[in-house]
């Protein structure tokens, strides 16, 4: 008898307390703006040449998609040249103290990571590198002040911009064309998804 009166009052006292409402995290708006990224993209890089006009590269395939439960978003991207393959690796995230995106550039050819942080704008982000004054320094060169800009004019198609200080203003020397595509649907995305798989199985190609 004394045990089920126990019972009862602990039930008594869990239905008296107030209910918590539980929100949202801090993350979900910010990175549900850059939802519109997930998925399989067909992706072309263009290089401004010395006399101004742009040098088409080669075409790749990127996949998108979300991570930690969408607090961030993970993109893959198989390079496959004629004489090599190697994957990049983008993180963005959203730091809710500082208000800012951030994004974490990758490579495995030559395993550095490069970080970008900042904010929204109307037609998309801009990102300015963290650390060093914002200043990228390759082998050979002195540095440059670089920054990405992000455009998002459709659902099916992106641009992301590489750009340097020019001293009065911002040009792009590198641009990097998305154009959405069904998922697996070519080989190569195949091989992309195959590429990651082993990936995270610990193993190198």
């Amino acid at each position: 008898m004394r045990r089920k009166l126990i019972l009862v009052v602990s039930l008594l006292v869990c239905l008296g307390q107030p209910v918590l409402a539980v929100e949202s995290p801090r993350w979900e708006e910010p990175m549900a703006r850059l939802g519109r990224m997930v998925g399989f993209w067909e992706v072309r890089t263009y290089a401004r040449g010395g006399d101004g006009h742009w040098e088409k590269g080669q075409i790749t395939l990127s996949n998108i998609s979300h991570e930690l439960g969408g607090a961030v978003l993970r993109e893959d991207t198989l390079v496959m040249d004629t004489d090599q393959r190697f994957e990049l690796v983008n993180y963005w995230s959203w730091d809710q103290f500082q208000d800012t995106y951030r994004v974490a550039v990758m490579d495995r050819e030559l395993g550095l990571m490069d970080v970008y942080e900042g904010g929204g704008t109307k037609e998309g982000l801009v990102l300015t590198r963290a650390g060093g004054g914002g200043v990228f320094k390759a082998e050979g060169e002195d540095g440059r002040m670089v920054r990405l800009r992000q455009e998002f004019p459709g659902p099916k198609r992106y641009t992301l911009y590489i750009e340097e200080n020019v001293g009065d203003g911002w040009q792009d020397f590198m641009r990097i064309e998305y154009r959405r595509k069904p998922e697996r649907a070519s080989p190569a995305a195949e091989v992309l998804m195959e590429t990651r798989e082993f990936v995270h199985g610990g193993n190198m190609l």
